[in-house]
């Protein structure tokens, strides 16, 4: 394209310069010739100019068109150089490599034959490789349909790559194409090698490698090529490791039995939870999990459009479909998975994630301490180094207090005696109150007995009203469910980890955006997690209520009267 480019602007330049001729030829003198001793001058006919003109116009255009031929042919040589020289290179290789087949056909008469690695160094190659020859026995292949004897008709070579420690090998395996000696059969196939496939560029194991690296070990698609380069010499593309990855994960591994597996071991505790996830179109979804946490295992995951009571009650249907009938389902304090439950399970009980109640009560807690904060003055330098002081430690105040260390403990001894006379010390108190409440409870009438006495200390400040509903009303019952069974979690935490790592897969490195590839993702993770608890079979067990225990609670029940009673 650019030499008709630079061709277009001569032939431009020309005809303004036969322009330019033209009108001086219209004023020349037309007759003789002047010469001189240096130069000569000629003083032609209008005509005369115009001839030589396009003469000059003609013999530019040849020069070009000839130059073009001479690039063009440059060109043809060069290619012709490069295919003479990888033609010495084949010419060079291919008895080398006939040499060794014959050699092993030779020597060795086994189904299987394959060659120590060859020291030298084979011309063409930067690396010293390893060729390994394989020569089955396809004399006993019988026909599929018929079972009748076969026949070759025809033999070809495959060279598929193959893992080795210490340097790259390639495997020349002998291949038949067979058709069966029945006339009246029309069978023809190349028989199928257990160790690589029928037109595979890499053996069965070196495959399961790249795909064991992202599903066993965790690893991104764009680094097992690198992986297995460096501990294999195997040069595999990412395009085919993501396409061996995602067959994996499409492929049926008996879904159906792994269901009724679960199924029968199932523990009796159900763990669900979402997370939002933006599909190839940026729409909204919402990848709900159902897990099993007294056993680490993942039991069911789907997509949804909606996170509304229907479609978790949805979701809900289809693990009744399955066959699990949940003793407890382990939910957050999002209100649709209450209304799902009593539609789908009415007789199971539901168990709020006290992390999600107790980050509720501290929201509400930093809300309170920092409503005082803006109400201090800040005229003078004292009063902003108090408002300093208190943004800086705000954390401090909402870390529990068995937790701190002594220099901290000191420190907020120091600011609670500051305010004493404030909101923070008692939201301080109310604070840990209800932190000891769900951690040092024994059973139900216990948490009960603390809730009550959290809310008759601390009612009347309106400053903790919000902090006070978090655990007022019928929702506590469904906070303490866990001190009647001896193994059951409080937290949602094994379905929030779970989660956690699907929507990892969405980051770049992992590239799970789409439907299929985040589908797969999901698929591949919940098989290798429930590899790794295949051995676990524990059910939930309800504590055993002991005399001591009833005491306890009917001295509680007296010491709260008794109070009741003095106020």
């Amino acid at each position: 394209m650019q030499e008709v480019l630079a061709m277009l602007s001569r032939l431009g330049t020309i005809i303004l310069l036969v322009v330019w001729i033209g009108q001086v030829g219209g004023v020349a003198p037309t007759v003789g010739v002047r010469g001189s001793k240096f130069r000569c001058t000629a003083w032609m006919q209008r005509e005369d100019w115009r001839a030589w003109v396009a003469y000059q116009a003609r013999r530019l255009a040849l020069e070009q068109r000839s130059s073009g031929r001479r690039r063009r042919r440059r060109r043809i040589r060069r290619v012709k150089r490069r295919r003479r020289r990888r033609a010495v290179v084949w010419y060079r290789l291919k008895p080398a490599m006939k040499e060794l087949v014959e050699e092993e056909i030779v020597r060795e008469t086994s189904v299987l034959v394959e060659t120590k690695a060859q020291g030298e160094r084979i011309r063409g190659f930067r690396l010293p490789m390893q060729v390994v020859v394989v020569t089955p026995d396809y004399s006993q292949t019988i026909c599929p349909d018929c079972g009748s004897a076969t026949k070759c008709k025809r033999a070809y070579y495959s060279h598929p790559q193959d893992i080795d420690l210490e340097r790259p090998t390639v495997l020349q395996v002998y291949r038949e194409v067979r058709e069966c000696c029945n006339e009246n059969c029309e069978w023809r196939g190349a028989p199928e090698l257990g160790f690589v496939e029928k037109s595979g560029r890499f053996t069965k194991r070196a495959k399961q490698k790249a795909i064991a690296s992202v599903t066993e070990d965790g690893m991104p698609l764009e680094r097992v090529p690198q992986r297995m380069w460096r501990d294999f010499h195997v040069r595999v593309a990412k395009s085919t490791v993501h396409e061996w990855v995602h067959a994996e994960a499409e492929a049926d591994l008996g879904e159906g039995e792994y269901t009724q597996w679960v199924v029968a071991r199932f523990s009796g505790v159900v763990g669900i939870d979402e997370v939002h996830l933006h599909d190839e179109n940026g729409n909204k979804q919402y990848l709900v999990v159902a897990v099993d946490p007294i056993n680490d295992r993942t039991i069911f995951f789907d997509l949804i459009d909606s996170r509304d009571s229907d479609a978790i009650a949805g979701f809900l249907r289809q693990l009744e479909g399955m066959g699990i009938d949940p003793l407890v389902i382990i939910t957050d304090m999002w209100k649709a998975y209450h209304s799902a439950i009593l539609d789908v399970f009415p007789e199971a009980e539901q168990q709020l994630c006290v992390f999600h109640v107790i980050q509720a009560m501290m929201k509400h807690t930093n809300k309170a301490m920092l409503a005082y904060r803006r109400e201090l003055p800040k005229k003078t330098k004292a009063q902003k180094a108090v408002r300093k002081e208190l943004w800086d430690y705000r954390y401090l105040l909402l870390k529990a207090n068995h937790k701190l260390s002594d220099q901290q403990r000191q420190r907020l001894g120091e600011i609670l005696e500051t305010h004493k006379d404030a909101v923070i010390p008692k939201a301080y108190k109310c604070k840990e109150a209800i932190l000891a409440l769900f951690r040092e409870s024994e059973d139900k009438d216990d948490a009960r007995a603390r809730r009550d006495t959290i809310l008759e200390e601390f009612d009347d400040v309106t400053e903790l009203k919000k902090v006070l509903n978090v655990i007022r009303g019928d929702g506590f019952e469904q906070m303490i469910v866990y001190l009647d069974f001896e193994n059951l979690d409080k937290t949602n935490n094994n379905a929030e980890r779970e989660n956690r790592t699907y929507q990892k897969g969405e980051k770049v490195r992992y590239r799970a955006r789409k439907m299929r590839t985040r589908l797969n993702y999901v698929k591949l993770q919940a098989r290798r997690r429930n590899r790794r608890s295949a051995e676990r079979d524990d059910h939930l067990r309800r504590k055993k209520k002991h005399r001591k225990t009833f005491a306890r609670r009917v001295d509680a029940v007296v010491e709260r009267e008794a109070r009741r009673l003095t106020a």
